[in-house]
């Protein structure tokens, strides 16, 4: 036992001192629909049948696709690390954070989270009328709770999702949302523009999945104008030590046609 002891502290001390001498870098970006001039999708109107009361303070539009007519910048796309070698100790501090979700105007505000394993997440009911939460997770148990008007639930989720999944509400089945649960920091999803960073992440190979609910894996893309497939929506790069990339991300707009 004494023995085993010892082997153990010196993979633990050696692991601690390879993190620490490790070399970050950041990457950022933004997803755009197609080139310039690419004809944009029409909005799609919901017309809730049930709670309009409730439903119809604002106009609700199906959020499965959202581009910005100004820049084109897709919304929602999910960019997350592929098994990591390492995670930087900044991390520490936000292991503890927690993820909020909200059903507002019967629709999910945010409509996509990303959330660590050990992270609060919590889901809250901020109309006046009932909602039940769907989530059908692959690797965690799945969820499927009514919650009352001003409550909300808190999930603790210990195991990696292998792709992002999706919210639902089967009392107002328009209302789609969609989560990622991985057991490290590296996720992002794209904001009204389209853009996201990841900051601090390990420099040398790393691989990352990019996935959209419309499109499932992003495959066919060009990056800063230059043509890229992307196999499983994996995405390739080699950073060197404080790289600061950025690129853009013009999708296929193909891919959306298709569902």
């Amino acid at each position: 036992m004494k023995r085993f002891s010892s082997h153990f502290a010196f993979v633990a001390v050696f692991f601690a001192a390879s993190v620490s001498q490790a070399d970050w870098a950041t990457l950022s970006g933004q997803f755009v629909f197609g080139d310039e001039g690419s004809e944009l999708p029409e909005v799609v109107q919901i017309v809730p049948n049930k709670d309009a009361n409730v439903c119809c303070k604002v106009a609700l539009v199906n959020e499965s696709l959202v581009i910005n007519p100004k820049n084109r910048g897709i919304a929602n796309v999910v960019v997350w690390a592929y098994k990591p070698t390492a995670v930087h100790p900044i991390y520490n501090t936000t292991a503890d954070d927690e993820v909020k979700i909200d059903n507002v105007n019967c629709r999910y505000e945010p409509h996509a989270v990303a959330i660590r394993t050990g992270q609060n997440f919590k889901v809250s009911n901020s109309d006046p009328v009932g909602h039940n939460v769907l989530i059908n997770f692959m690797k965690n148990r799945g969820f499927n709770p009514i919650i009352p008007s001003g409550g909300h639930v808190d999930l603790s989720l210990e195991k990696s999702e292998i792709l992002p999944v999706k919210i639902g509400c089967s009392i107002h089945p328009w209302m789609q949302g969609v989560v990622l649960v991985q057991d490290h920091p590296y996720m992002a999803v794209t904001d009204e523009d389209g853009r996201f960073k990841l900051q601090h992440l390990p420099a040398g190979e790393l691989t990352l999945k990019v996935w959209h609910e419309k499109v499932g894996y992003i495959q066919t893309v060009k990056i800063d104008g230059k043509e890229a497939a992307w196999k499983k929506g994996k995405y390739k790069l080699n950073f060197a030590p404080d790289a600061k990339e950025s690129h853009v991300y013009a999708v296929d707009p193909k891919l959306f046609a298709k569902k």
